[in-house]
């Protein structure tokens, strides 16, 4: 089992310590990027309060994520007609060599 590594970021003038697996510092270090460049943005609006545009960044973080399963999700269903196509096209070249040395 791999130990994890404790990491600084820095977060809308807040310092976290967050622990992390070895070799994923620079990851979670641009995630951290990512999201005070998305809380800034949210920010920017008139009255929204840095707990309200965390709010909203996380259901936006958490949308993207869904629109990329459901994404993942229909390239599985692809990948699967493909294979069985891929079966189905094998099938018949198997057949057809079958009939042609009948």
């Amino acid at each position: 089992m791999s130990s994890k590594t404790a990491v600084a970021v820095k977060i809308l003038d807040r310092e976290y310590k967050l622990a992390c697996e070895p070799g994923q510092e620079d990851n979670l270090k641009l995630a951290a990027e990512e999201l005070v460049s998305r809380l800034k943005t949210a920010m920017r609006q008139p009255n929204v309060t840095s707990e309200r545009a965390a709010i909203l960044v996380g259901l936006n973080l958490a949308h993207e994520l869904m629109l990329l399963e459901q994404g993942n999700e229909d390239w599985a269903s692809v990948k699967e007609n493909l294979d069985e196509l891929e079966r189905l096209v094998d099938s018949g070249i198997a057949n057809a060599k079958h009939y042609k040395s009948s």
